[in-house]
């Protein structure tokens, strides 16, 4: 019973506190209200699959299609790096990604490449 008036009066005394100091308050309130919808907006990544490919990637894991799932994956990550990569050695760094995606992807079952389209297409 102790510990409840102890909750209560703590309570009170931020309630009263913030009621005595609502200039001081509000702005913080609002400030970290700012800060929190700004990280959730900024913070958020864009999914590594556009809509077009989850509905191609969920058709291909139907089928079993290996060649259909390993150019979605190799697409997403020649997209991925033609987002980081700058202009003057862009197009190299682009067919590099397009090789290494497929050198790595080729050498996956149809249940681990299944399994990396479903990974990100959830991301």
């Amino acid at each position: 019973m102790a510990i409840l008036t102890t909750i209560w009066w703590f309570l009170k005394r931020v309630a009263w506190f913030a009621y005595d100091n609502w200039k001081v308050v509000l702005p913080a309130v609002a400030l970290l209200v700012a800060v929190i919808w700004f990280y959730g907006w900024c913070g958020r990544r864009q999914a590594r699959l556009d809509q077009q490919e989850i509905i191609k990637a969920q058709q291909a894991i139907r089928e079993n299609d290996r060649k259909e799932m390993i150019e979605i994956l190799v697409n997403s990550d020649v997209r991925e790096k033609q987002i980081d990569a700058n202009v003057a050695n862009g197009r190299t760094q682009v067919m590099e990604a397009a090789n290494t995606s497929r050198k790595e992807h080729a050498g996956k079952s149809n249940e681990d490449l299944a399994a990396e389209l479903e990974r990100r297409a959830k991301e």
